[in-house]
């Protein structure tokens, strides 16, 4: 069976929205516990639908009839299944036993990046497109 080479980013990006969602949470003062269920219960279900649309994304591969996409479907559907299992039920436990932790590793040249081209933000046109749409999401 094939895999997709690049599989594992799916699980990486699951996991960072999950993530996200935990620190964003936290950031705003709510317990550790209370951070991991709205996390699971927002974006856990934003993981769980988009994995799902990937799924059946993917179920198309295996309609052509060809052993090779076929092969290729099956493979990719695995490393998604597992992603989206892992990230919905591994990553939460995790989380809780990190709790704050979480944050320990830290890329540095990526933050220093984030933090020049937050304070160089100009405004404009996306800028304001943006915060009206977040204003009520």
């Amino acid at each position: 069976m094939i895999s997709l080479p690049g599989g594992w980013l799916v699980e990486v990006d699951y996991s960072l929205f999950i993530v996200a969602r935990f620190r964003e949470e936290r950031a705003q003062g709510a317990s550790k516990v209370d951070a991991i269920q709205t996390a699971g219960a927002t974006a856990g279900q934003a993981v769980l639908f988009s994995g799902v649309t990937v799924l059946f994304a993917l179920f198309g591969l295996m309609l052509i009839g060809h052993d090779i996409f076929i092969s290729l479907g099956l493979g990719a559907i695995l490393v998604v299944l597992t992603a989206i299992v892992s990230s919905l039920t591994l990553l939460p436990a995790l989380v809780s036993i990190l709790g704050d932790r979480v944050n320990a590793l830290r890329l540095p040249y990526f933050y220093a990046i984030q933090a020049r081209a937050a304070a160089q933000s100009s405004g404009g046109m996306w800028d304001a497109i943006v915060r009206v749409v977040t204003r009520a999401p």
